[in-house]
């Protein structure tokens, strides 16, 4: 029958609460335990394999919905690395893009806190709010 734990035991050694153990249970993302005869969780080998992979999948910036389809595929005795290859590469391009994103934002923050150097303003003109953010170039993103 292999090794069986108890969701706290099983909680402890994947690192997330048990709270999220009984969510990913509810949302289809691990399959429902064996219970005692009181009605406790009995966790197997496999499930806790299972969390494991989602905790690094998330922490690779898979969503559920993205781990509820890999693992679904799975459960159909797919090899599924050629799924996770294609979303990968769509996440590195993403991060990619947010990164040249982040640059141009970089400096332009950077341009715009020289300006703010020269001293604030005395006194503000009508209806201003803060003449440093009112008169700053709109950020545009690279587009790339």
């Amino acid at each position: 029958m292999g090794a069986r734990w108890f969701i706290g035991a099983v909680a402890r050694q994947v690192g997330v609460s048990v709270k999220t153990i009984r969510f990913y249970e509810r949302e289809g993302l691990l399959e429902p335990p064996a219970r005692t005869e009181k009605g406790y969780r009995l966790y197997p080998e496999e499930a806790v394999r299972q969390l494991k992979f989602i905790r690094k999948a998330q922490l690779l910036g898979f969503s559920l919905r993205e781990i509820q389809e890999i693992l679904a595929l799975r459960r159909q005795d797919k090899i599924v690395c050629g799924h996770v290859d294609r979303a990968l590469q769509e996440k590195l391009k993403a991060v990619q893009q947010k990164v040249r994103e982040l640059k141009a934002l970089e400096s332009s923050l950077k341009r715009l806190a020289k300006t703010w150097k020269k001293g604030l303003p005395k006194e503000l003109p009508p209806g201003s709010i803060c003449p440093y953010i009112e008169n700053a170039p709109l950020l545009h993103s690279t587009g790339d």
